[in-house]
């Protein structure tokens, strides 16, 4: 059973609960309600996180990439040359990679753990 007002896993009969001290419901059927849509809440996230985190990651990735080349080809000093661009758009990549890295690896890795708690909760 579980509180209805923190989601706090309750223990036994108790008619307060413990981590917010709210006075609980007879009806048990009202904190399950609560329990499982905590639940799907987390899993929500958990998905979101490992499906949205890594495009996010990808699309960053991309739009340094191609802004800096863009800019290093319209800027009237530099000239025209596409392979030094490239060069400082590889470059201005090098330096953003271990952002992307963190927000790849850190969505995930937050996605996981959304899982893992909603089925914990079960």
């Amino acid at each position: 059973m579980f509180c209805s007002n923190c989601g706090n896993k309750l223990n036994g009969d108790t008619k307060f609960c413990e981590k917010c001290g709210k006075a609980l419901s007879t009806n048990s059927n009202e904190n399950v309600k609560v329990s499982k849509s905590g639940n799907s809440t987390l899993k929500a996230l958990g998905l979101a996180s490992i499906i949205l985190g890594p495009i996010t990651a990808i699309v960053l990735a991309f739009s340094t990439y191609w802004n800096t080349y863009n800019r290093r080809m319209s800027n009237p000093n530099f000239g025209r040359n596409s392979a030094q661009a490239h060069y400082i758009a590889d470059n201005a990549l090098t330096n953003a990679l271990p952002i992307l890295v963190l927000v790849f690896f850190g969505s995930v890795v937050l996605g996981i753990i959304f899982l893992v708690i909603s089925r914990k909760n079960k």
